[in-house]
This record gives structure tokens, C-alpha cells and sequence, in this order.
């Protein structure tokens, strides 16, 4: 990250009228420059024409992969459409337009405190705790969520929670780790550019402690995940400092990948609960805005995306972040309690809903109040990516190391997939699934890709079949359940007497197999059964 103050002068021209005009913000111009154009050698360039007559303060590097670069000038001197007129005449210059800021999409409660965290047992949660409480892989990753808002990251019931970069040193002023960041050490603040963070933030706050409160601490709240890392990512909501925090997730994750895991994060989605309305062909920065999602999504980080509270169909309006197509987006919208669609909708774009309308969360300060909208459905799925994660399935952990790219979009199958278990009336023909967040059926989904299939009771496959009964010989069963309860296994001989007993009680993510030791077995036609209280099934095969 750089920065370098100078004057230029010269003139701009038109852009055009884009859908936050609103939101502008005054004395600030974003632009992308061309591939292969060195950022450098350019601004230099213009520093030497003299010859024109707008003052330009300072630029600053907002994004290295995107080609993304803030231009500051004095907004009281400078007619802003011919500035930009001029500027799109060079022809290093991609895009350029006036930098904006977005909205949050909380909206202030208009019911009583809850005592309960109902969205939890909406999502299924707990059932999921029953197997991990989220913070690691099976082999040994730390789970990071990014949250792109600052946050009082000494709150009780998130302090512990909250990702520290162990190979920076707090204060300094040096960027001890070469991430080209300094003193990121909680997290950074891409304002500031350091790791210090607005503790009055009660908006980021609340988000963060929905993704990652400590569980089972006799404090406060829990979050979707009792144990995880949250990476604070503070910005002032205006675009160029929204696609930097997006950067600086970005650099972490390669940077993990690039390293094996010695420097970076292992960052596995980001929490964006805000937005601006608009199609992405409504402005050019838009599709910028877009791609970023692809670039993150090639290092295994996907991104939740909160939709508009208004009740509108976004395929006529148009809403970003959730009208991007990226494979890597999730786009969210708001439940309430009676399940009830309280956000924008939209058959194509929106993905899922979520619970959101007074969700109990953290404030700033060990406080604690209720938040609504999209905003709180947001990090109800950003965390559950991260639960998910911490699930004991070892393939699906080493897969995110050796193709994360691959990894993320296995795990965005597993969220709409369980989302499609849980139809919602009012989410049908509304959003892709028609569903609501499940994080219990998405575990379960994840478990038939690791070998641990649940659904019906059946005895799967049995083989080999027929086999012969010589000095070591074994048949192997592979069964699936639809829980992990303790089941009985007998199998019978061609004339009906009892020849096996035994019981199996499978356990999460294991595989859901035995084997039998037919060495001693009579030539004929066998028939084993697995059964409970609630039901049974029944194979048979042969033995020669």
C-alpha cells in the first residue's frame, strides 16, 4: 500500500449518473487502470503536466489484483464532470467515476427483547454442536470468518474469539510479517491503516457476535460458532476502502495457501451486511466489485452477501452485492420468527433466507441488543461456512488446502443443498432454494461426501459377492443411517438359524462400513439384517 501527495493540474468531463448519487462522496475518484500499466510511472507522468488546472491531493493503491487506485481532490475547486471527462481520456485509464459509500442493512427493532437466540434452533445449530463447536480442521487449520466492519474486540463474549496475526507486533509501525500491511494485529483498518478499530461500532459488533460469540462461557450470547477466529476488517463503507478490505482478506488467504499456513489466515468466508442498490452494468465499478468475489473464491474464501431489506424483487430494482453472479457469493436474505420474508427476493440471485428480524447479538461495551434485517441473516450463514468447516472429515479438510478453489465451492453446495431440505412457503419461487439456512442437513450432506452417508436405513452395498470362504476371508457392509443411534446386525444362514450377532453405533464422519470374517462359513445363501426399535432392513449374499 502506498501513498503520495501531489498537485496536478488539469481538466475532467462527464461520467455518468449512477444509482447512489445519494451516497457520493465528495472530493474522491476511483479509477482501474489497464492491465500491465504501471501504476507508478503513470501517476508520475501526471504529476509532470502542469499544464492543467484541477489540483489532485494524493492517490492511494486501493486494490493491487483489481487495478483499483483513490484519487483525492479538492471537492470546493473542482467541477467533477470535467474532471472525469479528462481523466477517461488517457488512455492507461480503464474506468473512472466518483467513489461512493454504502448502506448497512440493519434495521432498528420494533419488538421487545428476546431472552433466546431464535435463529439458532432455526438453523439447526445445535445439532450440529452435538458434533463440533467450530475453531479448527480435523488437521489442526484455525478457521478464520472475515468480518468487513470494526467491532469492540474486547467484548466479553468475543475477546478470545477474535484473529490475532501472531507474526505481527502490535504498534510498531513496521510491518513485521512482509504482508505489505502494518500493525495488523487485530485484524486491520484499511481507514487507519493499522489494526486499530472503532470499539463504538455497534453495527460490526453485533454481525461479529452472531458469527463467533463464545459458547458455553456463562457470558452473554452464543455466536453460530462457540469457538472460531473472527477477522475484523474496519472501513468507512465507502467503496474503495470496501473492495481494500476485500484485498486484505484476499492477500491473507494466498498468503496462507502460499506458505502452508506459517503467515496469513486461513480465511474461509467473509460478512458483507451491507450494500448499495443498483444492477452491476449501472455503474463500471460494479463489475470490479463482482470480480472480486471470483479472486477470492480461487483461494477457497466464500463471501456472504446480505440483500436489500426492502420487500422488492432485486431482478427488477437491481442490488449489490447480490445481484453478482459470482459461483462464490451467497446472497442472503431476512426471516423472522414466524418465517415470514422480511428482505429483497429474487428466484435467480438470492440464494437462501436466514433468520435476521431481532436477533439477539452483542453491543459494544459487554452490552447486548437485538439487530434486524439482512444484516443479522447475513452472519448466520458466514458463520455457518465456518462451522461447516470444523466438521471431522478429513477429505474435505485436505481438499481445502490442496484445492481450495474446489473446497469453497463443494462447501456453497452443502449450504444451498440444505437449504433445499428446508422449504419455507414464503421463500418458494422467491429465492434459489426456497429454503432457509440448515446448517444440520448441509452437515449431513458433507457427511455422504466423506463416506458417511445418512438418510434411510439401508445396507448399501456388500461385497464382494459372492465370495468364497477360505482361511482369512471377509465380506464388508457399508450401510447408511439416518442418525447415529445404536443399531443391530444379524445374519442368518440358508435355514434360518442365527449365525452373527453384533451392533454398531456409528459415529459423525466415520465411515459407516464393517466386515464380517467368513472363514469358516458353510457354502450357501446368508441373510443379514440391520435393525432398531423403528425399523429394519434386510440383504442377502452367497458364500462358496
Amino acid at each position: 500500500m502506498f501513498i503520495k501527495n501531489f498537485l496536478i493540474l488539469f481538466l475532467l468531463g462527464a461520467f455518468l449518473n449512477i444509482s447512489v448519487a445519494q451516497s457520493l462522496v465528495p472530493g474522491e475518484l476511483v479509477i482501474q487502470l489497464k492491465e500491465r500499466v504501471d501504476s507508478d510511472q503513470f501517476f508520475d507522468n501526471i504529476y509532470q503536466n502542469r499544464t492543467l488546472s484541477t489540483e489532485l491531493q494524493e492517490y492511494k493503491e486501493v486494490s493491487s489484483s483489481l487495478r483499483l487506485h483513490l484519487l483525492k481532490y479538492e471537492a470546493n475547486r473542482v467541477n467533477i464532470d470535467q474532471l472525469i471527462q479528462t481523466l477517461r481520456q488517457h488512455t492507461e485509464i480503464q474506468l473512472v467515476g466518483q467513489n461512493f459509500r454504502f448502506e448497512l442493512r440493519d434495521k432498528d427493532p420494533n419488538d421487545l427483547l428476546f431472552d433466546q437466540q431464535w435463529g439458532l434452533d432455526v438453523i439447526n445449530a445445535p445439532e450440529v454442536w452435538d458434533c463440533s463447536t467450530g475453531g479448527t480442521t480435523i488437521l489442526g487449520d484455525t478457521i478464520v470468518v472475515a468480518n468487513l466492519e470494526g467491532c469492540d474486540i474486547h467484548h466479553e463474549d468475543i475477546q478470545s474469539n477474535i484473529w490475532i496475526n501472531h507474526n505481527e507486533i502490535p504498534n510498531d509501525g513496521i510491518d513485521n510479517d512482509g504482508n505489505s500491511y502494518i500493525d495488523d494485529y487485530f485484524g486491520y483498518n484499511v481507514d487507519t491503516q493499522n489494526g486499530s478499530h472503532d470499539f463504538n461500532n455497534q453495527h460490526g459488533t453485533q454481525t461479529a457476535g452472531i458469527i463467533g460469540a463464545r459458547g458455553d462461557n456463562d457470558v452473554g450470547i452464543s455466536g453460530v460458532n462457540w469457538h472460531i477466529k473472527v477477522m475484523v476488517v474496519s472501513n468507512n463503507l465507502q467503496f474503495d476502502q470496501i473492495i481494500s478490505s476485500y484485498q486484505y482478506v484476499l492477500d491473507q488467504r494466498t498468503l496462507y495457501n502460499q506458505t502452508g499456513g506459517d503467515k496469513g489466515a486461513f480465511v474461509v468466508a467473509t460478512n458483507a451486511s451491507f450494500g448499495a442498490p443498483g444492477f452491476p452494468e449501472d455503474n463500471p465499478f460494479y463489475g470490479p466489485w463482482c470480480n472480486m468475489y471470483d479472486l477470492l473464491g480461487e483461494q477457497g474464501v466464500l463471501s456472504a452477501g446480505a440483500t436489500t431489506n426492502s420487500k422488492v424483487d432485486i431482478d427488477d430494482i437491481g442490488d449489490m452485492p447480490t445481484s453478482c453472479s459470482s459461483d462464490f457469493l451467497i446472497a442472503v436474505t431476512d426471516l423472522d420468527q414466524s418465517n415470514d420474508l422480511r428482505g429483497g427476493f429474487s428466484p435467480t440471485m438470492v440464494d437462501l433466507g436466514a433468520p435476521g428480524t431481532t436477533s439477539q447479538a452483542i453491543s459494544p461495551f459487554n452490552g447486548y441488543v437485538p439487530i434486524t434485517g439482512t444484516s443479522a441473516a447475513t452472519p448466520h450463514v458466514s458463520g455457518g461456512i465456518g462451522l461447516l468447516y470444523s466438521m471431522p472429515c478429513d477429505a474435505f479438510a485436505q481438499l481445502a488446502l490442496d484445492n481450495p478453489r474446489e473446497a469453497a465451492l463443494k462447501m456453497k453446495r452443502y449450504i444451498l443443498d440444505g437449504a433445499i431440505d428446508s422449504p419455507v412457503p414464503a421463500l418458494e419461487g422467491k429465492t434459489l432454494t426456497g429454503g432457509v439456512l440448515n446448517l444440520e442437513s448441509s452437515m449431513n450432506h458433507m457427511q455422504d461426501d466423506c463416506g458417511s452417508p445418512t438418510g434411510n436405513l439401508e445396507l448399501l452395498k456388500i461385497f464382494p459377492n459372492p465370495t468364497g470362504s477360505t482361511i482369512g476371508s471377509l465380506v464388508t457392509v457399508e450401510y447408511q443411517t439416518p442418525d447415529n443411534a445404536k443399531y443391530d446386525i444379524r445374519v442368518f444362514n440358508t435355514i434360518g438359524q442365527l449365525v452373527y450377532v453384533d451392533s454398531v453405533e456409528p459415529v459423525k464422519f466415520e465411515e459407516k462400513k464393517f466386515t464380517l470374517d467368513i472363514s469358516s462359513w458353510r457354502a450357501g445363501v446368508y441373510t443379514i439384517t440391520i435393525e432398531n426399535i423403528s425399523n429394519i432392513k434386510s440383504a442377502r449374499f452367497i458364500v462358496h
